[in-house]
């Protein structure tokens, strides 16, 4: 083969590549098209016409199903495919009455709406200067309940707090965080202790610490703990007091103390 054979034959390979890869850019430009298409015509003419027609409400808040709508967001008018479920979920958990939201979505025009609402653990009374209201507080810390809206009265009450906001959604100071834990951990380990506390008085002693005084019900006779609450601790004080009260003596003793973990007895002067 000499050198123009060679060269003739350099450049038909080349031809050849080239129309080769032409055809091949041909194709990738016909298939990004396809793709375009579909995705326009997918956007544009399919999923407008997927609107969500079923919406479930799973609810145990005391709202109605338009209102809980409304809360969300929702006008009925929302498209399967450009609902944002955290969106919903966020609006929902706005509301001072949703402890938890969960939005679930089920093709192709179903959403189902989960809502967990707060429990109160304490009924405190909030004073706005010109008297006082009572709100509700759940373990959590959060205020939720108002006036005629509080739902469950048969509760302990809190007293000793400064309220920096009194708006449903304002949130006791995060030192009470742990002591709150306590009390609803008790609440499910000795509920029948829990229904023996009529009141509970936050004594601060610092920006960081506080004392507790507990009032039971039935009994004349305060009980003083240190920053933290226990079962356990509870129902020996319940039993000395039950003590007090048999032996008589009750209405000479002010409050017991059990912050040391032994009991030290206050009587009442004069």
């Amino acid at each position: 083969m000499d050198l123009s054979e060679i060269l003739t034959f350099k450049t038909s390979r080349r031809k050849d590549a080239e129309q080769l890869l032409n055809k091949l850019l041909r194709l990738i430009i016909a298939l990004l098209f396809l793709i375009l298409a579909a995705d326009l015509i997918f956007h544009y003419l399919i999923a407008p016409k997927l609107r969500i027609r079923n919406i479930i409400v799973n609810s145990d808040i005391p709202l109605s199903r338009q209102e809980v709508l409304t809360i969300a967001g929702i006008d009925g008018k929302e498209d399967y495919f450009s609902l944002k479920g955290d969106v919903i979920g966020n609006n929902l958990e706005a509301c001072p009455l949703v402890r938890e939201a969960r939005v679930e979505k089920v093709f192709p025009d179903t959403l189902r709406l989960h809502l967990r609402g707060r429990k109160a653990l304490f009924i405190s009374l909030a004073d706005t200067g010109q008297g006082s209201f009572p709100v509700a507080i759940d373990e959590e810390g959060v205020i939720f309940q108002s006036g005629s809206s509080i739902k469950e009265w048969d509760l302990p009450l809190i007293s000793g707090l400064k309220f920096n906001e009194l708006e449903p959604g304002a949130t006791l100071p995060k030192m009470l965080d742990s002591f709150l834990a306590e009390v609803t951990q008790m609440r499910a380990a000795y509920p029948d202790i829990f229904r023996l506390i009529s009141e509970i008085q936050i004594i601060p002693l610092s920006p960081a610490s506080f004392e507790l005084l507990l009032y039971p019900l039935s009994f004349t006779v305060r009980v003083r703990l240190a920053g933290s609450i226990d079962g356990t601790v509870l129902k020996n004080a319940l039993l000395v007091l039950d003590l007090l009260q048999r032996e008589g003596i009750s209405e000479k003793v002010k409050e017991i103390d059990f912050r040391t973990g032994e009991v030290v007895y206050r009587i009442k002067e004069g």
